[in-house]
């Protein structure tokens, strides 16, 4: 009782699994571990990126706007004074510094801006265009 004849062999009821069945399966979560972690560390690049862009996009409205009201240009200490009161920093720990053009610059994320680099999620692959 409990066993089965399969071409000659006896095969009885298993209650585990086997070794080969074990590291089949490792490997497989490993291989798919491999692909994914690159596409995700890139996404969480990206969106820091995105992220800081944004902030200082808010930080040169809140400039536009002092500039308006005040009806001068904006200095360093006003620069920082609205930094603080934003509470606005670099996601990545970088430093937002005003230029003598009007821009605001991260010592992280402009030097990335410069050569964009779009990516597209197609076929759960990641191609850049």
């Amino acid at each position: 009782m409990g066993e089965a004849v399969f071409k000659g062999y006896v095969m009885k009821n298993k209650k585990g699994f086997t070794l080969i069945e074990v590291i089949l399966v490792i490997t497989i979560i490993g291989l798919l571990v491999s692909v994914l972690l690159p596409a995700y560390f890139l996404t969480i690049n990206k969106a820091d990126q995105a992220l800081c862009l944004s902030f200082r996009k808010h930080v040169q409205l809140k400039i536009v706007e002092f500039e308006l009201q005040s009806n001068k240009s904006i200095s360093e200490t006003n620069f920082t004074k609205i930094l603080i009161e934003l509470k606005l920093e670099c996601p990545e720990g970088g430093r937002y510094t005003l230029e003598s053009n009007g821009e605001i610059k991260c010592n992280k994320h402009s030097e990335e801006e410069q050569n964009p680099v779009d990516y597209l999620v197609k076929d759960w692959m990641i191609y850049s265009t």
